[in-house]
């Protein structure tokens, strides 16, 4: 038994949207998880493909934002997107690339995330925000918050 919901023109897509759905918020593993689960629900290999789950977190996302302007490299689109270094060991062999993104990559591949056409990281580095402040903020929150738990 195959999953159908792709055949039936169901627009399916991955998200996570804060730390209570996912701690890590590490979309790569969104989408590992997407991929595999239907395969051991269904017994079946080929219940979602790899390219079903790149189109599951591009642009049927956008889509399902209605956003018909981001999910795709195209002209007109805004320029939205990651860069996966593909040189590390646990991206080979590369016999399909869609395959390796999918089941080998992991969120520390990603070398460089665009949003817009600005860069927000490129290789370790975050461009627009100020880590140390931000986890001493988030620190600060969570304190409070257990306090009047």
């Amino acid at each position: 038994m195959s999953l159908n919901f792709f055949h039936a023109g169901i627009n399916i897509a991955i998200g996570t949207d804060s730390v209570s759905s996912n701690n890590s918020l590490n979309f790569i593993e969104e989408m590992k998880a997407f991929a595999t689960a239907p395969k051991m629900m269904y017994n079946d290999p080929t219940a979602v493909t790899p390219g079903q789950t790149i189109a599951a977190a591009t642009i049927c996302g956008a889509r399902a934002q209605g956003r018909d302007d981001c999910g795709r490299l195209e002209e007109g689109c805004r320029a939205d997107l990651i860069c996966i270094d593909v040189s590390g060991p646990n991206m080979h062999p590369v016999h399909d690339m869609l395959n390796n993104v999918v089941y080998s990559a992991s969120g520390s591949d990603v070398c460089m995330t665009m949003a817009d056409g600005k860069v927000l990281y490129r290789d370790g580095e975050y461009m627009t925000i100020d880590i140390e402040k931000a986890i001493y903020e988030t620190e600060k929150a969570a304190k409070e918050i257990l306090s009047e738990l």
